[in-house]
């Protein structure tokens, strides 16, 4: 197995912090999958983020939020990111969601 180099390390280490700071925010989450979900969406970019931001607010209020829901939104998000910087940031979210999402699938298979 090949070490990853410097960059990569920092980039994993930034998705650490933003796990760390999902974990604070929302503590351990245990949403259903969601896959092989419809979401409705269509539009511009900013217009599909909104969306699916309302999707997920939606979820949220009547406790039916999954992971699917959270990593689409999240995607959407930075599809309508105005800026790379954004776009970064974004990026790092949805590396986090996604290894979120993993940890749960392992909570369940691991036991």
């Amino acid at each position: 197995m090949q070490f990853p180099d410097d960059k990569t390390q920092q980039v994993l280490l930034e998705v650490r912090y933003e796990r760390d700071r999902q974990t604070e925010k929302y503590g351990e989450e245990s949403h259903a999958d969601g896959v092989g979900n419809h979401l409705n969406i269509s539009g511009t970019a900013t217009e599909c983020m909104r969306q699916a931001q309302e999707a997920c607010d939606g979820c949220a209020n009547d406790n039916s939020m999954t992971f699917w829901h959270i990593l689409f939104e999240e995607v959407l998000e930075a599809n309508a990111a105005p800026d790379k910087t954004n776009l970064r940031e974004e990026l790092i979210q949805i590396a986090a969601a996604a290894v979120a999402w993993v940890e749960k699938l392992d909570r369940e298979t691991r036991g």
